[in-house]
């Protein structure tokens, strides 16, 4: 069970994952109701879709279009909005899920570079990073391409939420706990 305030973060290397991630919220999660999302701007054009991430309070962040093995490329002016929306959802009592790798992993076997905005949301707010891992989702609904599988997916709760001293150590600890739950590594 996770409880109390929180900065949640996983890897992301599926179309599934936030479907998964829905469930934990729900499952998981003592204060369901108090916990806002960071989603990918174009997820807020799919039609149902849209409302219900709106409806549900999830910030957008804008990338450039580019090849999913290319890594992000945030538009600035987005990505400073967002930090500052998410400052706010957390100074308002909220919990916080976001992906650090940013958009979906294309390999599921490596982790993507890890983006430093949870640290500094954590830094800047005093919340703590719960760290979760899914594993097998990619065998579901990969990166690319559509649904092709069924499996048991493995979510994992990387011990309790913490805090880092340096976004160096929050980097190689963060991928240390991601990498024990994936069984593809």
């Amino acid at each position: 069970m996770i409880s109390g305030q929180n900065i949640i973060i996983c890897n992301h290397v599926s179309y599934f994952d936030p479907f998964a991630i829905g469930y934990i919220t729900y499952k998981y999660i003592n204060e369901y109701w108090k916990i806002k999302f960071v989603a990918y701007h174009k997820v807020f054009e799919i039609p149902i879709v849209g409302y219900i991430v709106r409806s549900l309070g999830t910030i957008p962040i804008e990338m450039k279009e580019t090849p999913i093995e290319v890594e992000n490329i945030y538009i600035q002016e987005s990505s400073c909005e967002m930090l500052k929306k998410c400052e706010k959802i957390l100074r308002d009592g909220y919990s916080l899920f976001i992906f650090p790798e940013g958009r979906r992993n294309h390999n599921p076997s490596k982790l993507n570079k890890l983006k430093y905005g949870p640290y500094n949301l954590s830094k800047k707010t005093g919340c703590a990073i719960q760290v979760l891992s899914l594993d097998a989702i990619d065998k579901i609904w990969p990166a690319k391409g559509k649904p092709n599988g069924s499996g048991r997916i493995t979510i994992t709760k990387c011990d309790n939420p913490r805090y880092f001293d340096s976004p160096d150590q929050y980097r190689s600890e963060v991928a240390r706990l991601m990498e024990s739950g994936m069984s593809n590594l």
